[in-house]
């Protein structure tokens, strides 16, 4: 029911308690302790005797999250709450109920990232992972879904006029800085992925002081920017670049990340265990690890940074 009077509060614009309790046939007291509800979650509602309620500013929030979903034609379960980690709790979620859908929270309490390091993520970014069962994947095909996640976000950002780059193998830059994280994780076996969970996250306007080499998209476009929107944006994403790999295979996503990559084409050393390879990043394998051209020969890059 909360989720009716939000949908009626964004389609109206401005919404008279009266005719919402009219429409929904319930008391306008019922409509007041949705309205509590819907601001508790994060959503600014101002509203004036006489004349009615209406939104004016939205944090990330399920109501908001659900909402632009739909609107893009998306109908799969979202579960939002605050967790150690959004990964963790999808794949909770996979072993309990066989889940697949969308886990979204405002912050993570223990946020991770690749090679078990912290994944700072407090209050003002959109941490989320997308939860799918691809059948007949073998387990090294998963990085596939990296380079699938980050042209997702690079191309829903350009959506909404920001140029956004991708640095193998996981991260996605905007003017030379980190915005945003990407942490793929498996429910598999030696030979089969039964599920897989991608981890996204994305500095909407939480502090970045702390992060190395890192921004925010406030700082960037210098106005408010609607993370549900964003994050709605960049899972229609993913799903469609799903579908391509589906019907036409990884080629067509492989060329698209090469146009996007800043690691592709140039000279690359890569940091990986205290160690350093150094070579020309000459493209991706078929299924998304770097090729890297040495004074030894062409070898593959499994993991790594590149510094």
């Amino acid at each position: 029911m909360s989720f009716s009077v939000y949908k009626m509060l964004k389609e109206k614009g401005l919404l008279s308690g009266e005719s919402a309790a009219k429409e929904l046939s319930i008391s306008r007291n019922a409509i007041l302790k949705k309205i509590e509800k819907l601001r508790k979650a994060g959503i600014d509602i101002e509203g004036e005797r006489g004349i009615g309620y209406k939104i004016v500013n939205e944090k990330f929030n399920e109501y908001s999250l659900k909402y632009e979903l739909e609107k893009r034609e998306i109908f799969v379960p979202v579960e939002f709450g605050e967790w150690d980690s959004t990964n963790n709790q999808a794949l909770k979620l996979i072993h309990k109920k066989d889940f697949t859908g969308i886990c979204a929270a405002k912050r993570q309490l223990s946020g991770k990232g690749r090679l078990q390091r912290k994944f700072l993520s407090g209050e003002g970014g959109i941490y989320f992972s997308i939860a799918i069962k691809p059948s007949d994947i073998h387990p090294s095909m998963a990085p596939r879904y990296v380079i699938i996640s980050a042209l997702a976000v690079a191309s829903a950002l350009e959506k909404h006029g920001i140029e956004a780059m991708c640095k193998w193998p996981n991260d996605v830059l905007v003017k030379g800085k980190k915005i945003c994280g990407i942490l793929l994780e498996t429910f598999s076996d030696f030979d089969k992925i039964y599920a897989l969970v991608s981890g996204i996250g994305v500095n909407i306007s939480n502090d970045v002081s702390a992060i190395e080499n890192a921004v925010n998209l406030v700082s960037v476009t210098g106005k408010n920017e609607n993370g549900n929107e964003i994050c709605a944006d960049i899972v229609k994403e993913f799903f469609d670049y799903e579908n391509i790999l589906k019907r036409q295979g990884f080629e067509p996503i492989k060329q698209k990340y090469l146009l996007k990559s800043i690691t592709i084409g140039k000279n690359a050393k890569i940091s990986k265990n205290g160690e350093y390879i150094e070579g020309f990043a000459e493209g991706l394998d078929d299924n998304g690890f770097l090729v890297l051209k040495t004074v030894d020969g062409k070898t593959i890059v499994f993991s790594g940074d590149v510094v």
